[in-house]
């Protein structure tokens, strides 16, 4: 029987070994850094101190499902691991078990292609096809893997011309505001996550799919145009922890609820957060027309057509995180606002109507956020 199994060597199984390599790093990482040495837990860097008790149970939360996650690929590992030695598939010598379990870096690409082949009958893992339309992007990708996808799921674009002025006060320096014509826009975006997912995994249900608002203003640096959020509302705690900590984004909780009808949606969100002021939008709005990409030099282009997203962190360093999708499928919309406190203290939205635009669907992904001038940010041609 051994003899058979060194003559299959060929046919190898390299399963166990990189999951046991994910699950026995993922070990090391939370017992010794988390626990024993206590160098860090997982929200500690995104504002919930493990001194307060609200931030003793987020981070205890967060932790636990980190090791339960790593704890599920460990067992999943070494049961494959037995099934490959009784089937004669297992490696058979120690030293290539070793060098699997340190290819662990190397597996989140080879899921990803696994993955990806599913999108013809799965959409919400179809995100990475994206790569393939690169044409319009105003520069190109960047040299390293993304890390999370995502699908915006019937998105409001709602538009107010205002002051740069205005805006310059929450806007850190060195920023420029953007604008068009001589004008800054202020956006208000409320829509839907869906395949909310890490590069090489699935969605996980229940957590890839909720409710999110942003509120939004356009600005360059480095001759790189982007976004700028004033905030982010969502109804997913775990992704306002996630995106607060990875991004340092200005995520907030909010209650959220959508209801469709006929092809209308009615959107609610409430402000849960006690971080950041109180704030509500209600919304009800449908597309009308069809959809078109916009045209270069046009507002809705200059408007929407954004491959970048700008944030500052604790340290007061700008950050830039490179995002990719193909143009925009806009359509003209119509919309009824019933409650709106969405903007930042002291932008006064009441002066006209907003420029209203919808989209069906887009299919996202996104890069690692680093201070600007990051090796990172040298992208290949």
């Amino acid at each position: 029987m051994r003899a058979a199994r060194i003559r299959d060597a060929n046919r190898v199984s390299r399963a166990p070994g990189l999951l046991l390599g994910i699950g026995l790093g993922g070990f090391v990482d939370g017992i010794v850094l988390h626990q024993i040495l206590q160098w860090h837990h997982m929200l500690t860097s995104a504002g919930e101190p493990m001194t307060t008790v609200a931030g003793l149970e987020s981070n205890t939360l967060v932790d636990g499902l980190f090791h339960a996650a790593t704890w599920v690929c460990v067992v999943v590992g070494s049961s494959l691991m037995l099934r490959a030695w009784r089937v004669g598939r297992a490696a058979p010598h120690w030293r290539e078990h070793i060098g699997l379990m340190l290819a662990r870096g190397r597996v989140d690409a080879r899921f990803e292609a696994v993955i990806g082949r599913l999108g013809g009958v799965w959409p919400d893992v179809a995100q990475g096809r994206v790569l393939a339309e690169t044409a319009h992007r105003p520069w190109p990708l960047p040299s390293g893997p993304w890390v999370m996808a995502q699908s915006w799921n019937d998105l409001l674009f709602a538009h107010s011309e205002v002051s740069a002025d205005v805006l310059r006060v929450h806007v850190p320096e060195p920023l420029a505001i953007d604008t068009f014509d001589g004008a800054a826009w202020l956006g208000i975006t409320p829509f839907e996550i869906s395949g909310l997912r890490l590069h090489g995994t699935p969605p996980l249900p229940r957590l890839s799919r909720f409710p999110e608002l942003n509120v939004r203003t356009y600005v360059t640096l480095g001759g790189r145009s982007g976004i700028w959020f004033f905030s982010l509302d969502a109804a997913s705690a775990v992704a306002v922890a996630a995106a607060r900590r990875l991004y340092r984004l200005p995520y907030f909780h909010a209650d959220m609820a959508i209801e469709r009808s006929a092809g209308r949606l009615h959107y609610r969100s409430a402000r849960t957060s006690t971080e950041g002021t109180r704030a509500e939008l209600e919304v009800v709005y449908e597309p009308n027309g069809r959809a078109t990409a916009p045209a270069r030099g046009t507002l809705e282009h200059w408007l929407t057509e954004r491959y970048c997203l700008y944030a500052r962190d604790t340290r007061g360093r700008i950050l830039r995180a490179e995002i990719h999708h193909p143009p925009w499928p806009l359509q003209p919309a119509t919309a009824s606002f019933r409650a709106n406190t969405m903007a930042p203290a002291s932008v006064d939205l009441s002066a006209g109507e907003p420029l209203l635009h919808f989209a069906r669907r887009q299919d996202v992904v996104i890069w690692p956020a680093h201070p600007v001038g990051f090796r990172h940010d040298r992208a290949t041609g």
